[in-house]
């Protein structure tokens, strides 16, 4: 079993404080929770009331509200039996939504459609951890250069995309 507690430390490590770049698409984020895409987050109540929002990173409730958010929204590795490919599979499920899903599906050989299930989770814990990580990490940059090559603009980030992949 993995932990969540272990995996959602390299989330928070690569998803920062609070940013709010207008190249980013995600716009407005707080420790990577992006305003545009999820609105309804309570937390963003409490970051208002921070006239420094950077400042807010280090509210104990804030912290709280963070990692139920990714505990509700993204956890779904609990049963993938090596915690390192658990914590790669959250953080990059934070950071690409379903498609490492994908990814990981066309890794292990079941269908590619982007839904964690019971078979997706067994050819995971099926498959060499380490050879695992390594492809992901090779097909998380492939992807990363492809989302480039389509959407030029987003090439600001693909610096650190592909150092967040690599690791």
């Amino acid at each position: 079993m993995s932990d969540f507690n272990t995996a959602i430390l390299v989330v928070l490590a690569n998803e920062g404080g609070y940013a709010n770049n207008s190249q980013d698409i995600g716009g407005e984020t707080f420790c990577g929770i992006s305003r545009t895409f999820h609105p309804e987050w309570v937390g963003w109540n409490l970051v208002d009331t921070f006239s420094d929002k950077s400042l807010a990173v280090a509210n104990p409730a804030l912290q709280s509200l963070v990692r139920q958010f990714y505990y509700a929204n993204f956890w779904k590795f609990e049963a993938v039996v090596d915690n390192r490919v658990a914590a790669k599979l959250l953080d990059s499920h934070v950071d690409t939504g379903s498609v490492i899903i994908r990814i990981v599906q066309s890794l292990v050989g079941v269908a590619a459609d982007g839904v964690w299930g019971p078979q997706t989770e067994t050819a995971v814990n099926a498959a060499n951890g380490d050879v695992l990580l390594s492809k992901m990490r090779r097909s998380l940059i492939g992807y990363r250069f492809d989302k480039v090559a389509k959407e030029p603009k987003q090439v600001v980030f693909l610096r650190g995309w592909v150092l967040r992949d690599a690791q």
